[in-house]
């Protein structure tokens, strides 16, 4: 509702997926209260469990040209829509990828957003498929090249990254676009060990997509790659790359720990 993006050109889509661990298909927290009080957002349910479920369901709902996901857990920028219809003026760009911020911006976390980010520039404007990847937490894609795609495949995980290798099956690498100013905040994130466990995540996720694409994760010395392309940002001390050279491959290790693990 905080979009500085015209009113009369947005629509906002809520998807009630239930709740884990209850049998109710409508959520149980104060969610859909909260959504009652405002006109303009629509609230769909989708008794059917599943992320990729629930957002092939609100494009289904929606109207738009353009299909901005975002996730519960994330809070986007107030320009986010602006810089995703500024980045979708090209004409060859069928789908645009922004940077996460993390819930707090302290210590090891800050490191890691930098490196994150870093790492979605090196990849998303390269040119080799294999090591794309994508987030559907910040992420926003045109309808025409959304159903050309076949929309997100509906598996536990990974649906996006799958939808991403499609989407360059049709058109190309050139038609992904990463944008480091459409930014969101991941409120999930507030401690190392947080990211952690979404790492370890991350990797069974990848672990299962793997088989399913040429998708393959990045090489010791692409991630070293990135890492020599942080330090030499202005902020970057050397108590960040003394940090940084402890905390990255601990993040490396229990992502491969996860890969060995694959989501079934």
């Amino acid at each position: 509702m905080a979009q500085d993006y015209r009113t009369e050109r947005r629509e906002i889509v809520f998807v009630d997926n239930g709740t884990e661990g209850t049998s109710s298909t409508r959520s149980v927290d104060p969610s859909v209260k909260i959504l009652d009080q405002f006109s303009e957002i629509r609230l769909i349910s989708e008794p059917k469990r599943g992320a990729y479920i629930a957002r092939n369901a609100g494009v289904r709902a929606a109207r738009g040209e353009i299909l901005a996901f975002t996730d519960a857990d994330c809070a986007p920028d107030a320009n986010w829509l602006t810089r995703i219809a500024e980045s979708m003026e090209l004409s060859e760009t069928q789908m645009v990828l922004g940077r996460q911020r993390f819930g707090s911006a302290s210590g090891a976390l800050a490191i890691l957003a930098d490196y994150e980010a870093e790492k979605s520039r090196y990849v998303l404007t390269g040119s080799e498929p294999e090591r794309y990847y994508a987030y559907a937490g910040n992420l926003a894609v045109r309808r025409e090249a959304f159903d050309g795609c076949g929309g997100f495949r509906e598996i536990q995980r990974g649906g996006d990254v799958l939808f991403a290798h499609s989407a360059i099956e049709h058109y190309g690498c050139e038609a992904i676009r990463y944008d480091p100013e459409m930014v969101i905040t991941n409120g999930d994130i507030e401690s190392l060990g947080d990211w952690l466990r979404k790492m370890y995540i991350y990797g069974r996720s990848a672990g299962n997509y793997g088989r399913m694409s040429k998708a393959r994760p990045l090489k010791a010395s692409e991630r070293w790659e990135i890492f020599r392309a942080c330090t030499r940002r202005s902020d970057w001390d050397l108590r960040k790359i003394a940090i940084a050279g402890v905390v990255l491959p601990l993040v490396a290790v229990v992502y491969e720990i996860g890969r060995r693990f694959p989501l079934r």
